[in-house]
């Protein structure tokens, strides 16, 4: 996993520095393959794209980090035009200010839907894809997870949403648009469950009690 293009004074640096892209520099150094996630790339150019696609790494949008760091985001269609296998990820905490991927799926459906730069807009389906099998294609696990299919692991969430619609084709809708972190009621991890009414499972340990020790730990 490696930071990439993600200012664009940080990769006219690379460029003064080396002469090429830092996506170059990495296929000159033979790191750019299947097994690549490159976060962020948003100062990428088209030779860039086919790069990456040609090496099949993939590419992690951090939306907030990069609005934050940049003031700018992933143009996720020229990404998804190229083919490219694209996620959605938060970076670090103290840029990206939050681990709840819903969010950052909204956030990031959003910003490239307003945004006239962009022009094409993302469907919800896709950003939805973007952190389920798309994430698990990252890994090269997407035949264990990141889709409910039969035989495949069930690790699944389970959202208590108050604005879920009733027809199929409007539930990417609502998951993206309405719903975050707070909406998710139970976890199954490996078919076994590990949260359920927002309480841990098969523990007696509270969520609270592991608050208390780590502000604890921390003073």
């Amino acid at each position: 996993m490696v930071h990439v293009a993600e200012t664009f004074e940080g990769e006219q640096e690379v460029l003064k520095k080396y002469g090429k892209s830092s996506i170059k520099v990495l296929d000159e150094f033979q790191l750019l393959n299947e097994k690549t996630l490159i976060a962020h790339a948003t100062f990428t150019h088209d030779d860039d794209l086919r790069l990456i696609k040609l090496r099949e790494a993939s590419v992690v949008c951090c939306p907030t980090s990069n609005i934050v760091i940049s003031g700018s985001i992933l143009n996720i269609k020229k990404i998804l035009s190229h083919k490219i296998n694209c996620c959605i990820g938060t970076d670090g905490i103290v840029t990206g200010a939050t681990f709840d991927l819903l969010r950052e799926a909204h956030f990031a459906y959003i910003y490239n839907r307003v945004n006239q730069v962009y022009k094409n807009i993302v469907g919800t389906q896709e950003i939805l894809d973007m952190i389920t099998i798309n994430a698990a294609r990252a890994l090269g696990m997407e035949k264990e997870l990141g889709s409910i299919e039969i035989g495949k692991k069930a690790d699944l969430l389970f959202i208590e949403g108050q604005t879920l619609l009733t027809k199929a084709q409007d539930i990417p809708y609502s998951l993206i648009f309405h719903e975050d972190g707070r909406s998710v009621f139970g976890v199954m991890i490996d078919g076994e469950l590990k949260l359920w009414n927002r309480l841990l499972v098969g523990t007696s340990k509270s969520e609270k009690s592991i608050i208390d020790k780590y502000s604890r730990l921390f003073r």
